[in-house]
């Protein structure tokens, strides 16, 4: 017999009544968590969408976890952001784009442009294209520096000479310059060749006269001090009187010797006499007020001792100026660099580079006389006349052209000095009196294998921030083991942080630049790194000429 139910089966139905409602509210939740997870693993990860989950199923609020994921996404976006553009701690030194250097690149129809200097093409990092060719016209001076025998004729010398249409003065140690390029120069206008010590080549040859140019005493003493540049290890009191004596030789022959004879060649043969014979000549100076004071300091030497020892340094000091090579091409003037502002022409000077030392002194005239002439002519030519000065090294020590940097800014004249590294300029110019060339407005490094150099050019590219990921990681385990029969349990947790650590660098070592910039790196081809006041650093592709069209089409060289 059953139990007695008074209430029937109410009792059961009410009970599975509450356990479908148990049952329908956590299977509510469930969608809704199921939901909620939906939305958060787009945004933050299936690991966040977990957690999200789990709270909504047991009923917990999921705000806070959300809110800690929204901040762990918006650092680890700002982590990334860093990571691709750091904040620059360090540096912000970084290779231009072709965007930045607008300004300087044309297309190729650019070569036949008459007054801008070609320095090579611009292609932009992770490109294999080029963007264009990088020309120049602007203000200043330029200064390239590159050992020897890596192809500053050939990539960058030759190419302008074939193409800028102003006139040009042109160091020419080894005669390929007026070999390759005296040919179309001639289409601009006179093309001289000023070579006193040519062999009979068959090439034209021209004389330049330093005393042409004399007009005042100031001129005829720039030339005396060329002969006698100052000398630490002479007595001052000698310099000073060789110079006047000079000085007083060049107004003499220049303004009282007869027409023929008004020349740099008559000057050394009368610096060169002895005894009674330099005597009579000091008494003739006598009779001229311009000479009358060298006069009188020759006449005041004892004979004994003093004029001997005046004679002998005379001798010394204008040794390059007996050779009959040198005599023959001052004694007569073929060339006017006054003139070189007034039409396109176009002045070789040739010395073979390895007699460019002996006769360094000659080289220092006639291109003193060259700078002085800018000066002397205040026309502003439409295009500025170009020096290359090629080995110019070689010269020894010439401030002159050093200080031209700032005392010809703005007298119509660009000065191209060619250098080979920091090392030989500091011999030269030693104390940081070196540092002037590096005030020129374009400067062109490649070719370079020293280390002296190669952190120079490292430093005018600057240092960089760079950003790295740093994380670390920790885990926790703990157990716990019952006895003979008990329950054992264990509980482990992993944790990871990440972080961004910033570091700074050069944007090349001075390694990399030896690297990048010392050896050819192809069929006709180098880097270069070219920096110009008011841009970045940028590398730059050089090519020989021969690989031009355009270029073949213009070498050759003048004939008779």
């Amino acid at each position: 017999m059953g139990k007695y139910d008074p209430f029937g089966g109410w009792q059961r139905d009410i009970a599975s009544f509450f356990n479908w409602g148990k049952w329908g509210f956590k299977a509510g939740r469930h969608l809704k968590a199921r939901s909620a997870r939906k939305r958060v693993e787009q945004l933050y990860g299936p690991e966040v969408a977990d957690a999200v989950e789990a709270a909504v199923t047991s009923g917990r609020d999921p705000k806070p976890i959300i809110e800690r994921a929204k901040r762990d996404l918006a650092a680890r976006e700002e982590r990334e952001r860093q990571l691709a553009d750091p904040t620059p701690l360090y540096g912000s030194a970084c290779w231009p784009t072709s965007d930045d250097l607008k300004r300087l690149l044309r297309d190729r129809a650019a070569f036949n442009d008459p007054c801008s200097i070609l320095l090579g093409t611009f292609t932009d990092e992770r490109q294999t294209s080029p963007a264009g060719f990088v020309h120049w016209d602007g203000d200043g001076h330029l200064l390239t520096i590159a050992r020897t025998r890596t192809g500053k004729a050939l990539t960058t010398i030759i190419p302008n000479l074939l193409r800028y249409q102003g006139s040009c003065v042109v160091l020419d140690p080894k005669g390929e310059l007026f070999e390759e390029t005296s040919k179309w120069r001639s289409t601009l206008g006179p093309v001289y060749r000023i070579a006193p010590l040519d062999a009979g080549s068959g090439k034209p040859v021209h004389r330049f006269d330093p005393l042409s140019r004399v007009k005042r005493e100031s001129d005829a003493r720039a030339i005396a001090m060329q002969l006698f540049p100052h000398d630490s290890k002479a007595p001052s009191f000698f310099m000073d009187d060789a110079v006047g004596i000079m000085t007083g030789m060049i107004m003499y022959v220049r303004f009282k010797a007869p027409p023929h004879r008004q020349t740099m060649a008559t000057v050394c043969q009368m610096a060169m006499l002895k005894g009674q014979a330099l005597l009579n000549v000091a008494r003739d100076m006598l009779t001229f007020p311009p000479s009358k004071d060298a006069g009188t300091i020759i006449l005041e030497k004892n004979s004994q001792t003093s004029l001997k020892t005046l004679q002998d340094s005379l001798s010394s000091k204008l040794y390059e100026w007996k050779d009959a090579d040198i005599q023959r091409s001052v004694s007569g003037n073929d060339v006017s660099f006054e003139n070189l502002k007034d039409q396109t022409a176009t002045v070789y000077i040739e010395i073979p580079f390895n007699m460019m030392t002996t006769f360094s002194g000659y080289l220092r005239v006639v291109l003193k006389a060259a700078l002085d002439a800018m000066l002397v002519n205040p026309r502003q030519p439409d295009i500025p006349v170009l020096f290359v000065l090629d080995e110019f090294l070689s010269l020894g020590s010439f401030p002159e052209y050093r200080d031209a940097i700032h005392t010809h800014a703005g007298a119509g004249v660009r000065l191209w000095f060619f250098l080979q590294n920091i090392y030989s300029i500091e011999q030269h110019y030693p104390n940081n009196s070196w540092r002037p060339f590096l005030n020129c407005a374009v400067k062109q490094f490649f070719g370079i294998n020293d280390d002296d150099t190669a952190r120079m050019v490292s430093g005018y590219l600057g240092h960089k921030t760079h950003a790295i990921r740093t994380t670390s990681s920790n885990t926790n385990v703990s157990s716990h083991l019952g006895g003979w029969s008990g329950d054992a349990s264990t509980n482990s947790g992993f944790s990871m942080t990440e972080g961004i650590q910033f570091l700074g660098r050069p944007l090349l070592t001075s390694d990399e630049i030896k690297e990048l910039l010392g050896e050819w790196q192809g069929d006709g081809w180098r880097y270069g790194i070219t920096d110009i006041a008011g841009k970045r650093p940028f590398k730059t592709q050089l090519v020989i000429h021969e690989k031009s069209e355009a270029c073949r089409q213009r070498v050759g060289m003048q004939t008779p």
